[in-house]
Protein backbone atom coordinates (compact mmCIF):
# COMPACT_ATOMS: atom_id res chain seq x y z
CA UNK A 1 0.00 0.00 0.00
CA UNK A 2 2.86 2.38 -0.81
CA UNK A 3 2.49 4.70 -3.82
CA UNK A 4 5.29 4.13 -6.33
CA UNK A 5 5.65 0.44 -5.41
CA UNK A 6 4.61 -1.93 -8.21
CA UNK A 7 2.24 -4.79 -7.39
CA UNK A 8 0.65 -7.63 -9.32
CA UNK A 9 0.77 -11.37 -10.04
CA UNK A 10 3.64 -13.16 -11.79
CA UNK A 11 3.49 -16.58 -13.45
CA UNK A 12 6.75 -18.52 -13.70
CA UNK A 13 7.53 -21.63 -15.70
CA UNK A 14 7.84 -24.41 -13.12
CA UNK A 15 10.59 -26.16 -15.07
CA UNK A 16 12.83 -23.21 -15.89
CA UNK A 17 11.79 -20.35 -13.61
CA UNK A 18 11.31 -18.07 -16.61
CA UNK A 19 8.50 -15.55 -16.41
CA UNK A 20 5.49 -16.53 -18.52
CA UNK A 21 3.38 -13.44 -17.80
CA UNK A 22 2.87 -10.57 -15.41
CA UNK A 23 -0.54 -9.16 -14.53
CA UNK A 24 -0.36 -5.45 -13.78
CA UNK A 25 -3.46 -4.35 -11.82
CA UNK A 26 -2.44 -0.72 -12.38
CA UNK A 27 -3.02 -1.45 -16.09
CA UNK A 28 0.01 0.50 -17.27
CA UNK A 29 -0.60 3.55 -15.10
CA UNK A 30 1.84 4.82 -12.48
CA UNK A 31 2.27 2.46 -9.53
CA UNK A 32 -0.56 3.50 -7.25
CA UNK A 33 0.18 1.40 -4.18
CA UNK A 34 -3.54 0.58 -4.28
CA UNK A 35 -3.57 -2.85 -5.94
CA UNK A 36 -1.43 -5.08 -3.71
CA UNK A 37 -2.15 -8.81 -3.55
CA UNK A 38 -1.20 -10.14 -0.14
CA UNK A 39 -2.54 -13.68 -0.07
CA UNK A 40 -2.49 -16.79 -2.23
CA UNK A 41 -4.42 -16.91 -5.49
CA UNK A 42 -6.66 -19.86 -6.32
CA UNK A 43 -6.65 -21.68 -9.67
CA UNK A 44 -9.56 -23.30 -11.54
CA UNK A 45 -7.78 -25.66 -13.95
CA UNK A 46 -10.93 -26.62 -15.86
CA UNK A 47 -11.72 -22.99 -16.70
CA UNK A 48 -8.06 -21.90 -16.86
CA UNK A 49 -8.75 -19.05 -14.44
CA UNK A 50 -6.78 -17.55 -11.55
CA UNK A 51 -8.72 -15.82 -8.76
CA UNK A 52 -7.32 -13.37 -6.20
CA UNK A 53 -8.26 -10.47 -3.95
CA UNK A 54 -6.53 -7.12 -3.65
CA UNK A 55 -5.53 -4.66 -0.97
CA UNK A 56 -6.69 -1.24 0.17
CA UNK A 57 -5.95 2.18 -1.32
CA UNK A 58 -4.28 4.59 1.08
CA UNK A 59 -4.53 7.43 -1.45
CA UNK A 60 -8.21 7.05 -2.36
CA UNK A 61 -9.86 8.54 -4.24
CA UNK A 62 -6.91 9.73 -6.36
CA UNK A 63 -5.05 6.41 -6.48
CA UNK A 64 -8.16 4.22 -6.70
CA UNK A 65 -8.08 1.66 -9.53
CA UNK A 66 -10.48 -0.93 -10.96
CA UNK A 67 -8.52 -3.55 -9.02
CA UNK A 68 -8.44 -1.78 -5.64
CA UNK A 69 -10.27 -3.69 -2.87
CA UNK A 70 -11.46 -6.12 -5.54
CA UNK A 71 -11.97 -9.79 -6.27
CA UNK A 72 -10.82 -10.59 -9.79
CA UNK A 73 -10.15 -13.34 -12.34
CA UNK A 74 -7.30 -13.55 -14.85
CA UNK A 75 -6.51 -16.06 -17.59
CA UNK A 76 -4.16 -18.80 -16.39
CA UNK A 77 -2.38 -19.12 -19.74
CA UNK A 78 -1.96 -15.45 -20.66
CA UNK A 79 -2.42 -13.37 -17.49
CA UNK A 80 -5.06 -11.25 -19.22
CA UNK A 81 -7.88 -9.99 -16.96
CA UNK A 82 -11.30 -11.58 -17.35
CA UNK A 83 -13.40 -9.67 -14.78
CA UNK A 84 -13.25 -7.77 -11.51
CA UNK A 85 -15.75 -7.18 -8.71
CA UNK A 86 -15.66 -4.24 -6.29
CA UNK A 87 -18.24 -4.10 -3.48
CA UNK A 88 -17.87 -0.32 -3.15
CA UNK A 89 -16.30 2.76 -4.63
CA UNK A 90 -13.23 4.64 -3.39
CA UNK A 91 -12.83 4.71 0.39
CA UNK A 92 -10.24 4.92 3.15
CA UNK A 93 -11.86 2.21 5.28
CA UNK A 94 -9.20 -0.48 4.60
CA UNK A 95 -11.95 -2.96 3.71
CA UNK A 96 -9.75 -5.03 1.42
CA UNK A 97 -9.41 -8.75 0.64
CA UNK A 98 -6.70 -10.70 2.42
CA UNK A 99 -7.67 -14.39 2.18
CA UNK A 100 -7.37 -17.04 -0.52
CA UNK A 101 -10.56 -17.55 -2.60
CA UNK A 102 -12.68 -20.71 -2.20
CA UNK A 103 -14.17 -22.69 -5.11
CA UNK A 104 -17.55 -24.42 -4.77
CA UNK A 105 -20.86 -24.89 -6.60
CA UNK A 106 -24.29 -23.38 -5.97
CA UNK A 107 -27.08 -25.32 -7.72
CA UNK A 108 -24.54 -26.63 -10.25
CA UNK A 109 -23.26 -23.07 -10.83
CA UNK A 110 -19.52 -22.73 -10.34
CA UNK A 111 -18.74 -19.91 -7.92
CA UNK A 112 -15.71 -18.38 -6.24
CA UNK A 113 -16.05 -17.07 -2.69
CA UNK A 114 -13.95 -14.67 -0.64
CA UNK A 115 -14.45 -12.83 2.64
CA UNK A 116 -13.33 -9.24 3.13
CA UNK A 117 -12.24 -7.02 6.00
CA UNK A 118 -15.71 -5.49 5.81
CA UNK A 119 -16.93 -8.70 7.53
CA UNK A 120 -18.83 -9.78 4.41
CA UNK A 121 -18.33 -13.03 2.50
CA UNK A 122 -19.06 -12.76 -1.24
CA UNK A 123 -19.89 -15.60 -3.66
CA UNK A 124 -19.44 -14.74 -7.36
CA UNK A 125 -20.00 -16.55 -10.65
CA UNK A 126 -16.60 -17.87 -11.75
CA UNK A 127 -17.15 -17.08 -15.43
CA UNK A 128 -18.61 -13.57 -15.14
CA UNK A 129 -17.91 -12.18 -11.66
CA UNK A 130 -21.65 -11.67 -11.11
CA UNK A 131 -22.67 -11.61 -7.43
CA UNK A 132 -24.53 -14.81 -6.49
CA UNK A 133 -24.96 -14.03 -2.78
CA UNK A 134 -23.30 -12.22 0.09
CA UNK A 135 -23.62 -12.39 3.87
CA UNK A 136 -22.39 -10.13 6.67
CA UNK A 137 -20.75 -12.37 9.27
CA UNK A 138 -19.33 -9.61 11.46
CA UNK A 139 -19.79 -5.87 11.80
CA UNK A 140 -17.14 -3.84 9.93
CA UNK A 141 -15.05 -1.43 11.93
CA UNK A 142 -12.62 1.21 10.68
CA UNK A 143 -10.64 2.49 13.67
CA UNK A 144 -8.71 5.14 11.74
CA UNK A 145 -8.31 6.16 8.10
CA UNK A 146 -6.74 3.26 6.19
CA UNK A 147 -6.87 0.95 9.19
CA UNK A 148 -9.62 -1.52 10.02
CA UNK A 149 -10.08 -4.79 11.86
CA UNK A 150 -12.99 -7.06 12.52
CA UNK A 151 -13.51 -8.82 9.21
CA UNK A 152 -12.10 -11.84 7.39
CA UNK A 153 -8.30 -11.77 7.10
CA UNK A 154 -7.15 -15.41 7.26
CA UNK A 155 -8.23 -17.80 4.52
CA UNK A 156 -11.58 -19.54 4.90
CA UNK A 157 -12.17 -23.25 4.24
CA UNK A 158 -15.04 -25.03 2.51
CA UNK A 159 -16.33 -28.60 2.80
CA UNK A 160 -19.65 -30.43 2.98
CA UNK A 161 -21.64 -27.38 1.92
CA UNK A 162 -20.21 -25.05 4.57
CA UNK A 163 -17.66 -22.23 4.40
CA UNK A 164 -15.83 -21.80 7.72
CA UNK A 165 -13.77 -18.75 8.63
CA UNK A 166 -12.76 -16.53 11.51
CA UNK A 167 -12.92 -12.76 11.84
CA UNK A 168 -10.27 -10.61 13.40
CA UNK A 169 -9.16 -8.60 16.38
CA UNK A 170 -11.53 -6.31 18.32
CA UNK A 171 -14.55 -8.39 17.36
CA UNK A 172 -17.29 -8.08 18.25
CA UNK A 173 -17.61 -11.86 18.59
CA UNK A 174 -18.91 -14.47 17.75
CA UNK A 175 -15.75 -14.69 15.64
CA UNK A 176 -15.98 -18.10 13.98
CA UNK A 177 -18.62 -18.49 11.30
CA UNK A 178 -20.18 -21.28 9.25
CA UNK A 179 -21.89 -20.16 6.04
CA UNK A 180 -24.25 -22.31 3.96
CA UNK A 181 -22.77 -22.46 0.45
CA UNK A 182 -26.18 -23.00 -1.21
CA UNK A 183 -27.96 -19.97 0.24
CA UNK A 184 -25.35 -17.69 1.80
CA UNK A 185 -27.17 -17.89 5.11
CA UNK A 186 -25.22 -18.12 8.36
CA UNK A 187 -25.42 -21.82 9.27
CA UNK A 188 -23.86 -21.25 12.70
CA UNK A 189 -21.61 -18.93 14.67
CA UNK A 190 -19.26 -20.03 17.43
CA UNK A 191 -19.04 -17.99 20.63
CA UNK A 192 -16.02 -19.68 22.24
CA UNK A 193 -13.53 -18.92 19.45
CA UNK A 194 -11.61 -15.68 19.94
CA UNK A 195 -10.90 -13.07 17.24
CA UNK A 196 -8.39 -14.46 14.76
CA UNK A 197 -6.17 -13.52 11.82
CA UNK A 198 -5.45 -17.19 11.14
CA UNK A 199 -6.68 -19.40 8.30
CA UNK A 200 -9.22 -22.13 8.89
CA UNK A 201 -9.23 -25.71 7.65
CA UNK A 202 -11.69 -28.60 7.63
CA UNK A 203 -10.69 -32.26 8.08
CA UNK A 204 -13.09 -35.20 8.38
CA UNK A 205 -16.04 -32.98 9.28
CA UNK A 206 -14.13 -30.98 11.92
CA UNK A 207 -13.24 -27.30 11.47
CA UNK A 208 -9.96 -25.97 12.91
CA UNK A 209 -8.96 -22.34 13.39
Amino acid sequence: DQPGVRAGIVALDAATGEQRWYFDPDEGQDASGCVGIWSSPTVDLDRRLVFAGSANCTTAPDGWRDYSEAIFAIDLDTGRPRWHFQPRGPSNFDFDFAGAPNLFDVDQRAVVGLGGKDGVYYALDRETGELVWKVEASVPRAQNPNFSTGGFIGATAVADGVVVGGTAVDGPCPCLHGIDTATGALAWQQNAAAPTFAPSTIVNGVAFA
